[in-house]
């Protein structure tokens, strides 16, 4: 199909030319109309969209000991407007569950799509770093840093297709804007690393380094689709042969998409109901 050939509609009013990139082709814009339309989900970009930004307030201190010590501090705030987030477009509530939790229940009314829009409610995060640094004679420098991280957004827009970014994220509401804790937050790291530096072979520099942290959670989550009614043989069998028989790394649920959340690592919880917000304080290192 030669697209220069095609005739066009519903292009934007600064176009140069009413062509390619700049509008839709007229056979695409009657099949939507005509809801013929047969490429899986329709994405469209809400007509009121607006390009989100950030304002980020940050402060950094520095301080030089008169032993050689360097010091540093970190500390910065971040406010999102007009927060990307994907919608279900053909999505109308008609009512709740019976489970008592009131988890809603949609029915889709129109032709299957999703709709880019701007969130209500901004990401947020707030984040505090120090670390330390001394140089020795010997040729042996150290550096050791903590960071504290608390982010929570809306989507963690995590694809680059609007399925996946719908689909792979924890959610009560499917089509809720709320603030959750961000799939990139690591709340606590520590980090440590020790260089050294000798000339091995002549004048030429040789240096060894050794890196290490510690971090607060869990390498990654897996979210699992839960039973409407989870039972015991549930929990024991489809769950825990798949993935709690791993002696290396806990897999944990972080939540489950759909009306019943189940973790299935962290020990105090193993098999319960919990909420979205729930994350459990294992640490690993590196």
């Amino acid at each position: 199909m030669n697209l220069f050939e095609q005739t066009y509609e519903l292009c934007v009013p600064s176009a140069p030319v009413c062509g390619p990139g700049y509008g839709i082709p007229s056979q695409q814009v009657a099949k939507v109309a005509a809801g013929d339309g047969s490429n899986f989900e329709i994405v469209y970009l809400d007509p009121d969209f607006d390009a989100p930004s950030e304002l980020k307030c940050a402060l950094g201190l520095t301080w030089q000991t008169d032993i050689g010590y360097l010091i540093t501090a970190d500390a910065q705030i971040t406010r999102g407007k007009h927060t990307v987030i994907y919608k279900h477009g053909d999505l109308e509530k008609v009512g709740t569950n019976d489970f008592g939790n009131g988890y809603p229940v949609y029915d889709s009314v129109r032709l299957s799509s999703f709709g880019l829009n701007n969130s209500g409610v901004g990401n947020e995060s707030e984040s505090l770093a120090v670390s330390v640094f001394k140089d020795f004679e010997n040729g042996v420098d150290v550096r050791l840093g903590y960071a504290w991280v608390d982010a929570k957004d809306v989507n963690p827009m995590t694809s680059s297709v609007a399925f996946s970014n719908f689909v792979k994220r924890t959610f009560y509401d499917p089509e809720e804007e709320v603030l959750s804790p961000s799939n990139y937050n690591i709340e606590h790291r520590f980090t440590g690393v020790l260089n050294y530096n000798v000339n091995l072979f002549g004048y030429y520099n040789t240096r060894f380094s050794f890196f290490a942290q510690s971090s607060s959670g869990v390498p990654y989550w897996v979210a699992l689709k839960a039973p409407a009614s989870p039972t015991a043989s549930h929990l024991t069998s489809t769950y825990s042969s798949t993935y709690w028989s791993s002696p290396v790394r806990e897999i944990t649920a972080k939540v489950v998409h759909g009306p019943r959340l189940i973790c299935v690592s962290c020990r105090s919880c193993r098999g319960s109901i919990r909420s979205k917000e729930h994350e459990p304080l294992s640490w690993w290192i590196t």
